[in-house]
């Protein structure tokens, strides 16, 4: 009797490697999330118009701006401000300063561990407590990171309470872009290390008028005329508690030319602040191109 012969079968598929391919799905993956977030990001750091900065500097020289010009603009967008003239204190000219190598991160380390320590005690007296001055900490400091430089338009939705002096700024650095007058955001906190866990920081907008003029628009409230270092009069007018808290300019990352972000939002806005950082407020360009004008143009009051 003939026997019979199964078909030879097919050859067997090798077995996939399961954890294989899940680490390179996984991979891919981070890698398509990571493309897309440098994509979104590099989107979102956009300035308004490509060369902002110079293009600015280009059609403030045309419009030939004075100090009386750049006042005017300032009293008509705030008609309530007070506008003080300080050019005439004698005091020394003072070589600007932006150090690299004072930023004690090693002492804020301290104050940091040491505030640490102290939550550390007051958790165990008082848990409940505690906890909740530390959510409320967190909570506040949330907010102000989303709401960081708001647009004019957004923060006129918000309460008096809701604007800080970041949203302030950029208000005031908006005027100056449209109408042509570079600006910079100026961002200083107490010289000591132990207060900068403890005090406000705080943030301005500055025109440097001339070689040694600048122009200080303050919380929307106050504008300065001022002849010598922006350093100096931060020294002599910026501190806090009637001089016990003494402040400066934030070394490395406090001056920062302003240009106006393709989009309304913080991450756009600290964005762009980090990428025109100064060195020096040497550095920054003059607003105005004459070399003339009264001799007091600005009240006391």
């Amino acid at each position: 009797m003939r026997r019979l012969h199964s078909p030879p079968s097919a050859p067997k598929k090798p077995e996939q490697n399961k954890r294989g391919s899940y680490v390179n799905n996984m991979i891919v993956n981070i890698i398509a999330a990571v493309t897309a977030l440098t994509a979104t990001g590099s989107e979102l750091s956009k300035p308004l118009e490509q060369d902002a900065q110079e293009k600015v500097i280009a059609r403030n020289i045309g419009q030939d701006y004075s100090i009386e010009n750049i006042i005017r603009i300032v009293r008509y967008h705030y008609p309530k401000i007070q506008v003080q003239d300080l050019r005439f204190i004698m005091m020394p000219i003072s070589a600007p300063k932006q150090r690299k190598d004072v930023m004690q991160i090693s002492e804020m380390t301290q104050v940091a561990a040491s505030e640490l320590g102290n939550f550390g005690s007051e958790i165990l007296e008082d848990p409940i407590e505690a906890t909740g001055r530390v959510y409320g900490n967190i909570s506040s400091s949330v907010e102000w990171a989303v709401t960081y430089r708001m647009s004019p338009n957004d923060a006129s939705t918000m309460d008096d309470d809701a604007i800080d002096c970041n949203d302030h700024g950029e208000d005031a650095n908006q005027m100056f872009n449209q109408h042509n007058i570079p600006s910079s955001i100026i961002s200083i906190w107490p010289k000591d290390p132990d207060n900068r866990f403890r005090e406000p920081w705080h943030q301005f907008s500055h025109v440097r008028l001339d070689d040694h003029t600048h122009l200080i628009v303050d919380n929307a409230h106050n504008a300065y005329l001022w002849h010598g270092s922006l350093h100096g009069f931060v020294e002599r007018y910026m501190n806090y508690e009637d001089g016990q808290v003494e402040m400066e300019i934030i070394p490395v990352v406090g001056i920062s030319h302003y240009v106006r972000p393709k989009y309304e939002n913080w991450f756009s806005a600290a964005a762009l602040q980090l990428q025109h950082l100064v060195h020096s407020e040497s550095d920054l360009p003059t607003a105005t191109q004459r070399r003339y004008g009264s001799a007091y143009i600005a009240s006391r009051n």
